[in-house]
């Protein structure tokens, strides 16, 4: 019965963990997403501004 539990443990364990990486490369996609969006934000204020003159 305790070995049972401790596998169990460990499967749930390991599970946390692999969505736990997951998580972390999705958050690093979404913040590389985020900096590219600003910085294609900031060229359309530029070339904006440049239309407006």
């Amino acid at each position: 019965m305790i070995a049972t539990a401790v596998k169990e443990q460990s499967a749930v364990s390991e599970d946390i963990n692999k969505n736990i990486v997951w998580i972390s490369t999705d958050a690093e996609s979404v913040a590389g997403s985020s900096n590219q969006s600003s910085h294609n934000a900031e060229n359309l204020v530029n070339q904006s501004h440049k239309l407006s003159k």
